[in-house]
């Protein structure tokens, strides 16, 4: 800048500061970012993070998985991602978050349907735990969601031949012990009545003589 001007004479006062360190801090730190990101792509982990309780920060592969709009999502927008039968289980996890006597170091879990690429619901396991920040004003939420759509579709499949009756596609025999205990206990437990109904059909066991079980199945 202009420090002294007089006549034809111009004194000019400048400085300079030497950028290599900060610029080899920047290159560091945009080289762990990326390699950060790639990792979480190879892993097909999703990073969310949320200081001021109102938004989240998605990672790269979040919003890759989600199929989400940009980077920063709103509490109340990525609710409405979730499946509304779980959405109950998200809402309580949100409260025990921003509760002040959850333990900072306890990691948490749950298992949600989230509306994701493609416009479909896929579940995701969802670890997520509540820090204080170095500074101890804030409390930083942060979470990971893994796809385990896969791992609950075989859940499903072998559910689906424990319990369900091949022939009728209703719940058999197993499903019937399991579920009626639990009923059971908790008509028990409230001081409910309940009732048990058998129906059966006399000498059915003439059509399978006769025609075969194929037919009787029919």
């Amino acid at each position: 800048s202009l420090f002294k001007q007089k006549n034809n004479f111009s004194l000019y006062f400048s400085t300079g500061f030497n950028l290599t360190e900060i610029r080899n801090m920047q290159k560091n730190l945009t080289s762990a970012n990326e390699q950060l990101n790639l990792s979480m792509e190879l892993s097909e982990i999703g990073i969310l993070m949320s200081r001021d309780r109102e938004s989240f920060h998605a990672s790269p592969e979040t919003v890759r998985m989600l199929d989400l709009p940009e980077s920063d999502i709103s509490l109340s927008s990525f609710r409405a991602l979730i499946h509304p039968n779980d959405r109950i289980q998200y809402d309580s996890c949100l409260k025990l978050l921003e509760s002040e006597k959850d333990c900072d170091n306890e990691i948490h879990s749950l298992e949600l349907r989230i509306k994701s690429k493609g416009g479909m619901y896929r579940w995701y396991s969802y670890r997520y735990k509540s820090a204080v920040t170095i500074a101890g004003a804030d409390r930083l939420i942060g979470g990971a969601l893994f796809d385990i759509t896969q791992e609950r579709e075989k859940d499903m499949l072998i559910e689906r031949l424990a319990y369900i009756d091949e022939v009728t596609e209703i719940a058999n025999r197993n499903k019937l012990v399991s579920l009626g205990q639990d009923t059971y206990d908790c008509c028990l437990h409230l001081g409910y009545s309940y009732w048990v109904i058998v129906l059966d059909i006399d000498r059915f066991h003439i059509v399978n003589d006769t025609c075969g079980y194929d037919a009787g199945n029919s």
